[in-house]
């Protein structure tokens, strides 16, 4: 499914219109997916005039109404993406050459911000979702970034 489309699916719950009666100001500015056994997939409105965010959460039935405060986020007008959520474990095994179970992927400014596990085998990448360009990426293990050093 393509972030565009869920958002159309959201727009038509009246939970989301409630919410936009009651904040006018709130607009998209990212989304938080984690792909593998069972989905999760919340998409995010920046709220200016509060500082704060708002998640729906699939299948849009609930609001979490974050209490921390957040500065300038950026509203994704385009969504028209190279890289969309329909196509982003394709383009990654593509990339990579690896077949990851489990992704978690936030897309925030126009970037996948992705997180790929495979057992203890993990792989971090920043792929921009418009030209589907990596800029930037790391491999490793995950036992390497919890190993803690013994004094």
């Amino acid at each position: 499914m393509k972030v565009s489309e869920l958002l159309i699916e959201l727009e038509e719950t009246d939970n989301y219109k409630n919410f936009k009666t009651e904040n006018p100001q709130a607009f998209f500015c990212s989304a938080m997916i984690v792909l593998g056994d069972s989905d999760k997939i919340d998409l995010n409105f920046f709220l200016p005039d509060k500082d704060r965010i708002s998640s729906f959460s699939m299948p849009f039935a609930s609001l979490t109404n974050h209490p921390e405060e957040i500065k300038n986020q950026k509203k994704i007008k385009d969504l028209n993406f190279k890289v969309d959520l329909c196509d982003l474990k394709q383009e990654i095994k593509n990339k990579t050459g690896k077949d990851f179970p489990k992704l978690i992927a936030v897309l925030c400014s126009g970037n996948w911000n992705v997180t790929c596990l495979n057992g203890l085998d993990i792989s971090r990448m920043n792929i921009n979702a418009y030209t589907g360009e990596i800029k930037q990426k790391e491999h490793g293990s995950l036992m390497d970034m919890v190993r803690v050093k013994k004094k």
